[in-house]
């Protein structure tokens, strides 16, 4: 939205801004955001305080200028990136795109922003069909003036063999064995935007597909042959958003609990009216626990073939929480 205002303001097409429309459409679009704005300030702007822990922790991967536009050539593929090198130019510089030069400065200003605040790779995708469109009316303008109708056959027969040689890397076309032997034989590797996906075998995308069923199934192991008494006051505990999300969306399955988290909105909803007494931990190490848990044991041990080796989960049970884990919810928040 700021990419499409800054176009306004630097082409003639700023005389918008004198219509109604664009300003009733935009208070729609600040209506539609509003509920958004509304729970940030009522929770003291966990958006912010989520970036600037990023940050801080040094999770995400910080790219250069240079290696930013090179993400931007891998995953959009090399022939889309000459079509949108194509689409920028015309938009910018040529004159039958001048009506639609707003558009090409709301894509360098969206692609510039991502770039100087060290966005991840990915961010810049939504603002590309402005350039790719342009890209195909610049090379269909050209080929017809230039006499090369033959332009147009090369570039969709180019299209569609590097998106057949790329989409094994973007969709589940491949069975996990015969994804490893292709991504082996990549000349380079897949791009990462957290550190922690370098280590993985898989793309992040299709990393974090795996172990779930497993993890959930072993929880209700561990939770269904604790003693009646126990079970009956035990607390899943996810360390992490996925974990918890994983136990809510496959237990019901396993007759298993909702789960509670200390992870992002996950501990905004509190340990509701669990006391900490009796709690399967997932994503923790034994030595952490003891800090809060009178006796820590493992249940189960989980390493999913083909995971992020962080997904190499233990369900600890904990027993006798020093205090009510009410009182320790504050100081359990994890958010980033």
């Amino acid at each position: 939205g700021g990419g499409l205002v800054l176009g306004l303001l630097l082409t003639p097409e700023r005389k918008a801004l004198a219509q109604k429309w664009i300003w009733l459409g935009g208070a729609l679009a600040a209506l539609i955001f509003l509920p958004n704005v509304i729970w940030n300030v009522r929770h003291n702007w966990p958006f912010l305080e989520l970036m600037r822990n990023i940050r801080e922790s040094g999770r995400d991967v910080a790219l250069s200028p240079l290696a930013y536009i090179g993400h931007q050539l891998f995953l959009i593929g090399p022939i889309h990136f000459l079509i949108w090198m194509a689409g920028t130019a015309y938009l910018l510089f040529s004159s039958k795109g001048k009506p639609f030069r707003a558009l090409g400065w709301a894509f360098v200003a969206t692609l510039a922003f991502f770039i100087v605040s060290k966005g991840k790779d990915y961010y810049a995708a939504p603002v590309f069909p402005l350039v790719l469109a342009a890209g195909a009316v610049a090379i269909e303008s050209f080929s017809e003036r230039a006499g090369w109708h033959w332009l147009r056959a090369t570039v969709v027969v180019l299209l569609l063999v590097t998106t057949a040689a790329f989409l094994p890397i973007g969709l589940p076309v491949l069975s996990p064995p015969h994804l490893a032997r292709y991504l082996d034989l990549l000349p380079v590797g897949v791009p990462v935007s957290e550190h922690s996906h370098a280590a993985a075998k898989f793309p992040h995308h299709f990393a974090w597909q795996f172990g779930w069923e497993e993890l959930v199934a072993a929880t209700a192991r561990v939770y269904h042959n604790l003693p009646p008494e126990e079970r009956a006051k035990a607390a899943i505990l996810g360390n992490n958003f996925a974990q918890a999300g994983a136990i809510d969306l496959l237990g019901p399955k396993y007759g298993l609990p909702k789960a509670i988290g200390v992870h992002q909105s996950y501990w905004l909803w509190g340990p509701r009216n669990y006391t900490g007494e009796v709690m399967l931990v997932l994503g923790d190490e034994p030595e952490d626990l003891q800090r809060w848990c009178r006796s820590v044991e493992v249940g189960a041990d989980l390493h999913p073939e083909y995971a992020r080796p962080q997904e190499s989960w233990s369900v600890l049970v904990c027993r006798g929480m020093r205090g009510n884990l009410k009182d320790a919810w504050p100081m359990l928040k994890k958010w980033d």
